[in-house]
């Protein structure tokens, strides 16, 4: 007897095996549309720390650091001082993305970034982390992969730094029910 998938959580190697199957495709133009959006919005973050104090991100989820590329590439042009922090529970992904940072860095690039890697889940990262807001917390498609999203979203969200940034992008899931819990402890002030 065959079960319906009920949470990607339990299955990460799995999914990302699919994950990686779908990317196949889809066509080219899609992920160069998610770059330029992504690009756009860290190229517009302004970061409210003191001058001469390191910008602190929590990359959540990044599996292999491909979809972080834009993300590191407009804040390490922007900024002097990086602090980035990939969460990500499979480690064979934490290893890809290590190899990644270590080629960027031998090719000149990412110089101003220091890089810490964490291949654990962000709930466990979560109850062992450093001391130290963040300026930026990003999650790219892996909201779905969280045992409690809402809690994980308002604990994340209460990790921000004054004027910091939560980035969160998914295709599908459950953001509405995300996005209207988060409305009841943070009210949008677009919102009436």
């Amino acid at each position: 007897m065959t079960q319906d998938l009920k949470a990607l959580v339990r299955f990460p190697e799995k999914y990302f095996e699919a994950h990686v199957a779908i990317r196949r495709l889809r066509p080219d133009d899609f992920f160069d549309q998610r770059k330029t959006h992504v690009r756009d919005t860290f190229e517009n973050f302004v970061f409210s720390g003191e001058k001469d104090s390191m910008l602190r991100v929590l990359a959540v989820g990044s599996s292999n650091g491909t979809s972080d590329i834009p993300i590191i590439d407009t804040l390490d042009s922007k900024y002097s001082s990086i602090y980035y922090i990939a969460v990500e529970p499979l480690e064979s992904q934490i290893q890809q993305f290590e190899h990644l940072v270590k080629s960027k860095q031998e090719a000149g690039l990412w110089k101003n970034t220091k890089f810490a890697f964490h291949p654990t889940t962000i709930e466990e990262y979560l109850k062992k982390r450093e001391p130290g807001g963040f300026d930026i917390i990003h999650l790219q498609h892996s909201a779905y992969h969280l045992a409690d999203p809402e809690s994980v979203i308002v604990e994340l969200y209460g990790q921000l730094n004054k004027g910091g940034m939560l980035f969160t992008t998914l295709v599908v899931g459950a953001w509405e029910k995300i996005y209207l819990y988060m409305g009841t402890i943070v009210p949008d002030p677009i919102l009436p």
